[in-house]
Formats: C-alpha cells, sequence, structure tokens
C-alpha cells in the first residue's frame, strides 16, 4: 500500500469550532499520560539452524523473513569483519557489572522480551484501510511528530495493538515497496489530541473515529531494505538515534533459521552527557567515559546528552558525576560472544532444551556470537532483546511454532537466554571506521 499524502488544512469558523466541542463533551475525559520516566575472531554461521515449519505460501514467507536495510549497514555485517577492540575493551566488564543495574544477580542476565516491552510489527496486507495521523497535545510541548505531518494517512487496522509498557510502540510494514511507519506511543487517548481550533483539528482531527489515530510520533521510512546506518538513511526513532524497528528479532526471521544480524538491547546504564565530549563519536576526547559522556557508531547521539536524573523516575535517580559515568557505556556498543558450537549445545543440554524451543534458543546464541548485540536504548528493568513479541496474533503464531508459548505473564520465556552469557566469554566489537 503507498502511502497517501493527505493534507486538510482548512481554518475552521467558530461555528465548526463549537459543533466540535459539544461532540466532545460527551467524550469521557482522560488524563494525560505520565512521562517515562581471547582468540581469534568467531566465525560466521549463517545458515539456517534447524527450525522447521511454514508461515503461509513460501514467497509470503520470504517476504516476512527477509533481513531489513542493507547489506553495509553494520548491524548486518558478522562480527568477523570487525574483530575486538582494544580500545574499548574495558566496557566488556562494565557491561557486564552495571549493563542490568548494578545488582551482582542481574550479571549476565539477558531478557528476551517477548510481551513487556516488544515491538509489534503489522503487515499493511492486513490493513482495513487508513488512519489520520495527528500528534498528542503532551507530546507536541517536548517534541516534534517525526517526518509526517498531521492529516497525513497511514495503513491501519483498528485491531492493531501496540507493544506494551510506557513506550508502546507499534510497526507497520509493507513488505512489497519496502515501506515502514514506526509509531511511538500509539493508541492515545482521543481527547488527548483535540486542541480546539489548533493545528490538529485545523488538519481535520474528528475524536472518536476509527480512522484518526493519536499518537506521540510517527516516523515514515520508505528504504526498509536499502537503508544503512553507513550513509546517514537511517531515521532516528530509538535512543541511539537510528530506525526503531532496526535489529528487532522477529519470529520469522527465527522460523528461517537463522538471525542474521545483531540483537537490539536495552540497557539501564547508557552513557549520559552535561557534558557531551567533543567529539562525541568516538570516545578520543580527553576525560571521555568519565568526564564526558560518547556514543560509538552505529549510534548518531547520546540518548542522554542532558543529563539521566529522571531516566527511571524518582525513585531511580542517576547523580550526574564521574564516578557514575564510568559505570555507564556509550550507545552504540557492540558485544559479542567467544562461543564454540560444541559449547552452545552444552549450554542448551544444560538448559534442557529439546526441539522447536531448542532450535529457537540455538539461532539466537548463534546470532550472539556471530553478529554480537548493540546498546540501542535505555530501560529500567535490567538488560532487554526487543522482539516483534506476542501482542500480534500472528506473530504470537509464529512464536508458537518456535516454542516460545504465550503463558499470559507479563514476559514468557523471558528467561530463554540464562547462562549463555558469561564474563569470560563476552567481549567488544571494533566499530565501524
Amino acid at each position: 500500500m503507498k502511502r497517501i499524502a493527505k493534507r486538510v488544512g482548512l481554518l475552521l469558523g467558530v461555528g465548526v469550532a463549537v459543533l466540535i466541542v459539544l461532540n466532545v463533551i460527551v467524550a469521557v475525559l482522560t488524563p494525560s499520560p505520565e512521562i517515562r520516566s581471547n582468540g581469534s575472531a568467531p566465525s560466521v554461521h549463517t545458515e539456517p539452524s534447524g527450525v522447521t515449519g511454514t508461515t503461509g505460501s513460501d514467497a509470503a514467507s520470504a517476504a516476512r523473513s527477509r533481513r531489513y536495510f542493507a547489506d553495509t549497514a553494520t548491524w548486518n555485517r558478522p562480527v568477523s569483519e570487525f574483530g575486538r577492540s582494544a580500545t574499548y575493551e574495558r566496557y566488556a566488564g562494565v557491561f557486564y557489572d552495571f549493563a542490568g543495574g548494578g545488582e551482582a544477580s542481574r550479571r549476565g542476565e539477558f531478557k528476551t522480551q517477548f510481551r513487556d516491552y516488544s515491538v509489534p510489527i503489522y503487515d499493511a496486507d492486513d490493513a482495513t484501510g487508513t488512519a489520520s495521523v495527528y500528534q498528542a497535545n503532551w507530546a507536541a510541548e517536548q517534541l516534534d511528530m517525526g517526518n509526517v505531518e498531521r492529516g497525513d494517512t497511514v495503513p491501519w487496522n483498528p485491531d492493531w495493538k501496540a507493544g506494551t509498557g510506557n513506550d508502546r510502540a507499534l510497526i507497520v510494514v509493507n513488505h512489497d515497496s519496502g515501506e515502514a511507519w514506526e509509531f511511538w506511543r500509539a493508541g492515545e487517548p482521543g481527547l488527548n489530541c483535540f486542541d480546539g481550533i489548533g493545528p490538529n483539528v485545523r488538519a481535520g482531527y474528528r475524536p472518536g473515529g476509527d480512522d484518526q489515530l493519536c499518537v506521540a510520533t510517527v516516523r515514515y521510512v520508505d528504504n526498509l531494505y536499502s537503508a544503512s546506518d553507513a550513509d546517514g538513511t537511517t531515521i532516528a526513532s530509538r535512543g541511539m538515534g537510528v530506525n526503531k524497528v532496526a535489529m528487532v528479532t522477529r519470529a520469522d526471521e527465527v522460523l528461517s533459521g537463522s538471525i542474521r544480524h545483531a540483537l537490539e538491547l536495552t540497557v539501564t546504564n547508557t552513557m549520559f552527557g552535561e557534558p557531551t565530549c567533543s567529539p562525541a563519536d568516538d570516545g578520543s576526547a580527553r576525560g571521555a567515559g568519565t568526564r564526558c559522556g560518547f556514543y560509538l557508531p552505529p549510534a548518531t547521539r547520546l540518548e542522554w546528552a542532558e543529563g539521566a536524573e529522571d531516566r527511571c523516575g524518582a525513585k531511580r535517580t542517576v547523580e550526574i558525576s564521574d564516578e557514575n559515568r564510568a559505570r555507564m557505556v556509550p550507545p552504540g556498543l557492540r558485544i559479542a560472544i567467544d562461543i564454540s558450537d560444541a559449547e552452545i549445545e552444552r549450554w542448551l543440554d544444560q538448559r534442557g532444551y529439546s526441539g522447536a524451543l531448542r532450535s529457537t534458543a540455538k539461532t539466537f546464541a548463534v546470532a550472539f556470537r556471530d553478529y554480537g548485540a548493540v546498546v540501542a536504548e535505555t530501560g529500567c528493568a535490567g538488560v532487554g532483546i526487543q522482539t516483534d513479541g506476542l501482542v500480534n496474533p500472528a506473530s504470537a503464531d509464529a512464536w508458537k511454532r518456535a516454542g516460545i508459548v504465550d503463558d499470559g505473564s507479563d514476559n514468557p520465556m523471558s528467561d530463554l537466554l540464562d547462562g549463555l552469557v558469561t564474563r569470560d566469554r563476552l567481549y567488544v566489537v571494533e566499530p565501524p571506521g
């Protein structure tokens, strides 16, 4: 489905404004949301690891499991192309000790996010029509809407649900055209977009309709299969400054037998600025990582350039200090594990995995070894690896075939990778030049 540019832009008269107000009075008032607070490089294994099952026709399955972004995108290139980093080696220890929040019990813990803070991805072919998008008033006071305008239309299905948690992320992908729409805080209460005779109403906003979508931000991508962080064609949706869809692990990829990109990491200890280093993107500045904050490619920014005291709310404040900054890891940091095929098999045996679940766990482990994982965003509940998850029924069905069964909990099978990452296996990958 092609993107439809819809511009209404009509100035409403007082009579029209009054009519809208009368319509809104009957709605239930909803408060605005709280703002969220040791050897050679490993070999490359890109062949399927044995997960069986189909997801429809062969052509449709291939389209859904196709790798996003260009082959030149650094997260789509195996770690063997970059090697180990001597310059940033110390951050392997910093990551291991503090990425989960600093608690000893969380060291080496990587939670696969199959529900909470998952990123549902919907197929544009399943849209029932289109919806016009508008920005919630509270969001407009803090940030731009993205690279679309109020009143633009997007493929939509009223049954689509956003991910859980404060982010409420949702992505729609047209696999034929390579278009994608990335939503943050999708499904805002309709009244949050009503602004009297403000920009939403002037652009045609009518609260209450299935074809009216109130969001915080939405970003449109027209080059999902060719965008590359190497040439500046990605879009700053994530904390690290690239697309939200980047590095999300999809069930269809796992069912195809291989994850051919770095895994996404959400961690608690992303480095903050105040001040930001100059230069900011290579850690070469004097005092980088202690007296000032920096990021590493493929990141394009510091998520917390102005500091991070309130990143997890009042109960988990982070004081701006050199000592605390030294416990943080730069956005864009890429880690990987040094582990052999035989060691992976022993780990699978120790976990007692069999059948489809064993194949899925193995696929994640091989990806962690061959493509690594990138610090992409900040979270407040340990280290997470984002997937397309169980919110979308189609994805839930695919994950079920991959051995990930929805048990109704906040995060089923979040312990899938327990015991895989140990301090002696963990190392830092050299950033792209």
